[in-house]
């Protein structure tokens, strides 16, 4: 198993490095806490831009190259902020794990 360390500044993650010290990645800070506008990645030995793409919320949806092509995503996540299956819905919308609807 490697090791990562991450760096920060402040509230803000800038940086990941692997257990012997070498640059992985490096995160442009964006406008509020937790909301990197981009992200360089150097673990292939190049340097690799990468663009976050957020929704309404700031919640990160995919990832761009720079020429805007999506690269990964879209990602989705649960009510809670949680990973979402993308293609699966484990319980039915408005009801809930005891099978009462939201709208009872």
């Amino acid at each position: 198993m490697s090791e990562t360390y991450f760096l920060s500044a402040g509230a803000d993650e800038i940086e990941e490095r692997s257990g012997s010290g070498s640059l992985l990645r490096r995160y442009v800070p964006g406008p509020g806490i937790d909301r990197p506008i981009a992200m360089l990645d150097y673990s292939s030995g190049s340097e690799v831009l990468r663009f976050f793409r957020t929704d309404r919320h700031g919640s990160t949806i995919a990832m761009t190259d720079a020429s805007g092509t999506k690269v990964e995503g879209p990602y989705s996540y649960d009510p809670y902020g949680g990973g979402a299956p993308a293609l699966q819905t484990l319980v039915p919308p408005m009801s809930n794990l005891y099978g009462t609807s939201a709208m009872q």
